[in-house]
């Protein structure tokens, strides 16, 4: 019998849904539109809507299988409790003024909505910050084979942080280990979805880098021809475009990003001390753009006995990177 695990990478734009093998192969995969869940109230349909999917994609396997588990990355996921707490790009209140806590007891709604499926009952779910599951993902199936100190930085609509040391995943007393987003790099900067100000998030991440360019399009009259985009549409991909086509202030805006990055790095090494970092997520796939200026930074604010640490992006980031991750966690 064919065994499965069940990725599920929750995202602030799109939540990924994968059934994958022992492998890391994946053998279906689908996406939900968060967009079409904007709200608290919309939380039990997601969830519905989510667990309907996991069932048709499992219907679409043609050999007899077992799923061994269903793991889940989302940001502030709780890993302790198998919840996601206070998600700042997830489910808001219905009333924006409404600033109660929001705890979502998803590995417990998702159970109950398969207590009468025979292949799913009872089925182990293990949900952690999606930066995690990106880190084991990169220990199983990546760059981080046989590595036991290592960490991996997910730059997608926010900035997520996954350390592995002594081959262990570090969760913490209170399963939030890890949020390198919420690092402070710019005291009294820059408002994060957290309510906190001058975190790194709200600079590095694929929603960070568009906030930089359209203060940047407001404020100057410098010529791009990001000008030539209703600044409401503009995406990181449009930015990265432009970089790559010569465009002056879209290269700077990478140059920027890079820099922050690199300097939240750098007061990151001397407390990890990691033999390698691994960039993953959307805004990476700018490859160069991203990797350079931030190793530059990084490299120039370290003490020497760090010099031999390796800056890399992932091997596994490709579209399903996330799923596998997730996945990774039940095997």
């Amino acid at each position: 019998m064919k065994k499965l695990s069940v990725g599920i990478d929750i995202g602030g734009t799109r939540t990924k849904i994968g059934i994958v093998d022992a492998d890391g192969n994946v053998c279906a995969n689908s996406i939900i539109v968060m967009a079409t869940y904007p709200r608290e109230s919309n939380y039990p349909a997601y969830v519905d809507a989510l667990c309907a999917e996991i069932v048709r994609l499992l219907g679409l396997q043609t050999e007899d299988y077992e799923v061994v588990g269903i793991g889940m990355g989302a940001p502030m996921a709780n890993y302790n409790n198998r919840t996601i707490d206070n998600p700042g790009n997830l489910w808001t209140p219905d009333n924006v003024n409404d600033n109660h806590s929001r705890i979502f007891h998803i590995a417990e709604d998702i159970l109950e909505r398969f207590e009468n499926n025979p292949k799913l009952a009872n089925t182990k779910v293990v949900v952690t910050n999606d930066a995690n599951a990106a880190a084991i993902g990169e220990m199983v199936y990546g760059g981080a084979k046989g590595m036991q100190n290592f960490v991996v930085v997910t730059l997608g609509t926010g900035l997520g942080g996954g350390i592995v040391l002594n081959g262990q995943l570090i969760n913490g007393h209170r399963g939030f280990g890890g949020e390198l987003g919420h690092i402070v790099v710019e005291p009294a900067g820059r408002q994060c979805g957290c309510g906190l100000r001058g975190c790194i998030e709200p600079y590095a991440s694929s929603t960070g880098i568009v906030r930089t360019v359209k203060a940047w399009l407001n404020e100057t009259d410098e010529p791009s021809v990001l000008r030539n985009i209703d600044p409401d549409k503009i995406e990181s991909k449009d930015i990265s475009d432009a970089a790559l086509a010569g465009d002056a202030m879209a290269q700077r805006a990478y140059e920027y990003t890079g820099e922050m990055l690199g300097k939240m790095l750098a007061n990151v090494l001397p407390v990890l001390d990691p033999e390698a970092i691994f960039i993953t997520g959307g805004l990476a796939k700018a490859g160069n753009l991203i990797l350079a200026p931030t190793e530059r930074t990084m490299r120039a604010s370290l003490l020497r006995i760090y010099g031999d640490v390796k800056l890399a992006l992932s091997q596994i980031n490709d579209d399903n990177a996330a799923v596998r991750g997730a996945s990774a966690l039940v095997w």
